[in-house]
């Protein structure tokens, strides 16, 4: 992924990088804003309803396209009813430069809560 020199970064900030419900179609979680990168630390899906829901998501590089399949970290993974899962080994670490972006969504709206947690590099 392309970004930011942290070294020269003006600031690091770490923080909770975004908290949001999936949807049931293909988009944006979180794009990186221009001039800034992003280390994502850590990650998780949690399933807030006791149905099995199906979850997808994706490290979308800037100008890439959401929603042809080319980036999946996650594929149609059933989540159990009432579960989390961490997605440590999926997403931590990663870098993410401007215009990137993590994107995903479930089978059942309203029932996966997606966070992350990381450094904002700006």
């Amino acid at each position: 992924m392309s970004g930011q020199n942290i070294l020269g970064a003006a600031s690091i900030s770490p923080q909770i990088i975004k908290s949001a419900q999936l949807g049931t179609s293909d988009a944006a979680i979180y794009t990186v804003p221009a001039a800034t990168s992003v280390k994502i630390a850590t990650a998780s899906i949690c399933n807030t309803t006791a149905s099995v829901v199906s979850v997808w998501v994706s490290l979308v590089q800037s100008g890439g396209t959401i929603g042809d399949g080319t980036h999946r970290v996650i594929n149609s993974y059933a989540l159990a009813g009432n579960d989390s899962l961490s997605l440590r080994d999926l997403l931590s670490g990663a870098m993410l430069g401007p215009g990137d972006a993590i994107a995903g969504y479930a089978s059942t709206a309203s029932a996966i809560d997606f966070v992350v947690t990381g450094t904002v590099h700006a």
